[in-house]
């Protein structure tokens, strides 16, 4: 892995190298710009994947392991900690949905009360939706 890495960064280096020498004779900027972004985006990456290379194996110290073991490790820990955060994060939403219903069910009823006696008649049927909504609310709201 770490003779993987240094090759990788020679590479690079070279074709940092070579771009160099290419701009010397031509002028298209627009070429350029792109693979000298390209290379910046190589190179970062590289050192991405070495200072994770150095990580693992000394600062962990798992040289015992091959890389492919310890990764796994981590791969199965981030897959355990981004469904647990999911299944937390779904309970705070039901819970915050549960709380919304109960605050907007004794609204409903007031607004009920307030049209009897603003003396404005509700239709039968009306009430019966009206009825029939706030039951389903109550049974919601005990589950």
């Amino acid at each position: 892995m770490e003779s993987n890495l240094k090759k990788l960064e020679h590479d690079c280096k070279a074709s940092w190298d070579y771009l160099a020498k290419i701009s010397k004779n031509d002028t298209s900027s627009s070429m350029k710009q792109k693979i000298n972004d390209y290379l910046n985006d190589v190179a970062q990456r590289i050192h991405q994947l070495k200072a994770i290379y150095r990580i693992a194996f000394n600062r962990l110290e798992v040289p015992s392991l091959k890389p492919m073991a310890v990764f796994k490790m981590v791969i199965e820990f981030a897959l355990e900690y981004r469904t647990t955060r999911d299944k937390i994060l779904q309970q705070r939403k039901r819970l915050a949905d549960k709380r919304e219903r109960n605050k907007t069910r004794g609204k409903i009823w007031a607004l009920e009360q307030s049209g009897k006696e603003g003396g404005s008649e509700v239709s039968g049927s009306r009430r019966l939706a009206q009825t029939q909504m706030n039951a389903e609310q109550v049974a919601l709201s005990f589950h």
